[in-house]
């Protein structure tokens, strides 16, 4: 009897705590839902709820995080993914992350098949605050016979995206006129013009790889300016620097100033590699532009890319990155002075990997070029190169090569600025001897006529450097899926 009444007792108190538990049921599987969320949504969040199963998941307030874009195209389904928030929850030290499918939203009427300006107000079952943003559908582009054709202009004071006399779409940002035409999804042969009037664009962007064929105009590149100032440290990383990373084969751009305005001079960040462009397109041109800033400039990282007519300064490591090869004709190179006298043009990698399997014949190639340096370099503080690793590939033929140019072999005794430097943290094989350097025919102070160790390979001719040779479909040890005519692309591309 006496064992018959506890298990009773047993059973009646199990039977509580079940209903007890059936009270926090909800706020359970939403704890569960939201740690889903974070993973799913937004995973560089890191502020994930603590909350177990036996707190009370009151909600307080909110922090609404809006990184909905402002602008699309008819007809492209608007995505609420990238608006999410941030409860503060009662008894709770811990903020839980919480995204769009937790909200309520009025989106005004939202009809993507048309034109407007759409009112929306977000909210929290519970709470009081509000988010209320415009998103505007804007008109399509028109594609004539291939060609997509669009202004940008900051004065601009028409609706956005309307068609001028010209048969253009008109917009005040390069942003904006970029974000409409991924969203049209023309096909990857279409050929996207962007006319910029002459203006300071203060901007960042990036094209992926799904859009080709994209192409910058300028009217003058000393009046149509493309800026931004942010720097390694500032942005997370080298890539993320950049004012404009572009992986989108066909990408072309002339007649413009790419620049990374950060002030290097007087930064006080400890990595301060500030790139202008950074550049993974095949079969990339750029014609009358300069590229602005000071350490790691530029970066042609992969694909094949031809420079004609260019100015780029730096002092650091300017021309950097992958396995590209890019072709650099007729252009000034211009070593800008900094706090220490030591100056390397290139930092080219030779592969694209660590196995060393996609290194290509033809790296950096700098052909009728003029190296330059702004006044207060001294004579042979700048190296014209050094590897990232050993299969670093560049050549410079037939170059004028000023004083600043150093004529030192490398791991000279005098512990003089050497010809081609070594690069820190990979030991022997980021060493000069190890790289493919090259030099043929260059002339003036910096110049040298006789071999200097084995730091590099005087050439006897340059017969191999032609145009069909640089950019061939197969270049070393990577393959390419398309010719690259550069002559006549580039050609048709300044008319």
């Amino acid at each position: 009897m006496k064992k018959l009444i506890i298990l009773l007792l047993v059973s009646v108190f199990s039977i509580s705590l079940v209903a007890c538990s059936s009270n926090d049921s909800t706020s359970q599987s939403e704890a569960t839902s939201s740690a889903n969320s974070v993973e799913s949504s937004v995973a560089t969040s890191t502020e994930k709820s603590t909350v177990t199963s036996t707190q009370q998941e009151k909600p307080v307030s909110i922090e609404f995080v809006n990184n909905i874009k402002k602008y699309w195209v008819v007809g492209e389904q608007v995505n609420y993914n990238t608006l999410y928030g941030y409860l503060t929850l009662e008894n709770n030290p811990t903020r839980k992350f919480v995204n769009a499918k937790d909200f309520v939203i009025d989106n005004g009427g939202l009809d993507v098949s048309k034109t407007g300006v759409y009112h929306h107000t977000v909210s929290y079952p519970g709470l009081s605050e509000k988010l209320e943003f415009d998103i505007q559908i804007l008109s399509k582009p028109i594609e004539n016979n291939g060609v997509v054709t669009v202004k940008v202009d900051p004065e601009f004071k028409g609706e956005l995206a309307s068609i001028d006399q010209s048969g253009a779409s008109c917009f005040t940002d390069i942003s904006t006129a970029l974000s409409i035409i991924k969203g049209c999804n023309f096909a990857p042969t279409v050929i996207k013009n962007i006319y910029l009037a002459p203006a300071t664009y203060k901007e960042k962007f990036n094209i992926t790889a799904q859009e080709t064929n994209v192409r910058l105009i300028g009217e003058d590149k000393t009046t149509t300016k493309i800026s931004y100032d942010d720097c390694s440290d500032d942005a997370g990383g080298t890539d993320a620097s950049s004012t404009i990373i572009v992986a989108g084969s066909g990408f072309m751009v002339k007649n413009v100033t790419i620049e990374n305005g950060y002030d290097y001079l007087n930064g006080k960040d400890a990595n301060k590699q500030a790139v202008a462009m950074t550049c993974s397109s095949d079969g990339a041109v750029f014609y009358n532009c300069n590229f602005l800033g000071y350490q790691d400039t530029l970066q042609p990282k992969s694909g094949r890319q031809y420079y004609k007519d260019c100015y780029i300064a730096g002092c650091t490591d300017f021309i950097f990155g992958n396995n590209a090869t890019a072709l650099f004709e007729n252009c000034e190179i211009k070593v800008l002075k900094k706090s220490n006298d030591n100056y390397v043009i290139t930092a080219h990698k030779g592969n694209n990997g660590t196995n060393g399997k996609d290194i290509p014949a033809y790296g950096y190639v700098f052909k009728n070029c003029k190296l330059t340096a702004e006044a207060g370099v001294p004579d042979g503080s700048t190296s014209l190169g050094r590897p990232w690793r050993a299969d670093a590939t560049v050549a410079y033929i037939n170059c004028e090569m000023g004083a600043h140019i150093s004529t030192k072999a490398f791991g000279n005794a005098d512990g003089a600025i050497s010809r081609y430097q070594s690069m820190s943290g990979g030991g022997l094989v980021n060493e000069p001897q190890n790289a493919n350097f090259a030099e043929y025919g260059n002339t003036g102070a910096g110049a040298v006529s006789a071999q200097i160790n084995n730091d590099f390979t005087l050439l006897a001719n340059a017969d191999n450097y032609t145009y069909q040779n640089i950019f061939a479909k197969v270049n070393g040890m990577v393959t390419y899926n398309t010719d690259f005519d550069a002559q006549a692309i580039l050609t048709a591309f300044i008319g």
